[in-house]
């Protein structure tokens, strides 16, 4: 018999460029540093030093533009984990902006109420400003990890992505991931969101 090998498991990580990000960047920058002028303090979060936004779906019409242009990517990735998205189509869990300050970062964590999660970046400063991190979701994998010669999608144990304006990432909401610290001096600023699917028990 044939030894052969199959790759059970995997964690898909979706990830484009926004079209016409610079234009609607603009207009969303604006529109979140009102939010911050209106609530100062914001809501609680995994967020540490950062500011955090109400959630974004209460009429929120700025955002539509976003909502729109992210649709087709957000019904790809629920195509390509074969969910029923005619019968159950996907819904907004809750939607809100970040701003991260200089030191500012996020802890890891999850968000077990939804299937899927994505971060779209709305203003990137140059320098350090923070690389958004995912880590293997398999908890037994992190117990003992051997030596490797290469990298590859066999070994990894966490993904690092550097941000950029416009980039747009969906990642299933079981994944850890955290963001590292912004060592600059000006803001990063990002949306995110959470996705789960209509009339599901």
């Amino acid at each position: 018999m044939e030894f052969t090998r199959k790759d059970l498991y995997p964690t898909p990580i979706w990830t484009t460029k926004v079209k016409g990000y610079s234009i609607l960047n603009q207009k969303l920058e604006k529109f979140i540093y009102s939010l911050q002028k209106k609530d100062p303090i914001g809501r609680k979060s995994s967020e540490v030093g950062g500011y955090y936004s109400p959630d974004l779906r209460n009429g929120s019409t700025e955002i539509q533009p976003l909502l729109d242009a992210i649709a087709p990517h957000i019904t790809r990735a629920f195509t390509d984990l074969g969910v029923d998205i005619e019968n159950y189509p996907p819904i907004i869990n809750s939607i809100w902006s970040i701003i991260n300050s200089k030191n500012s970062y996020m802890n890891s964590h999850i968000h077990p109420e939804s299937y899927l999660s994505m971060g779209y970046y709305v203003k990137v400063p140059q320098g350090d400003c923070g690389n958004f991190v995912m880590e293997d979701p398999r908890l037994g994998a992190q117990f003992k990890i051997p030596p490797t010669k290469h990298r590859n999608n066999l070994n990894l144990r966490k993904v690092e992505l550097p941000p950029e304006e416009g980039l747009l990432v969906i990642f299933q909401s079981f994944v850890p991931h955290f963001v590292k610290p912004n060592r600059t001096n000006k803001d990063r600023i990002v949306i995110s969101a959470n996705f789960g699917i209509s009339s599901a028990e």
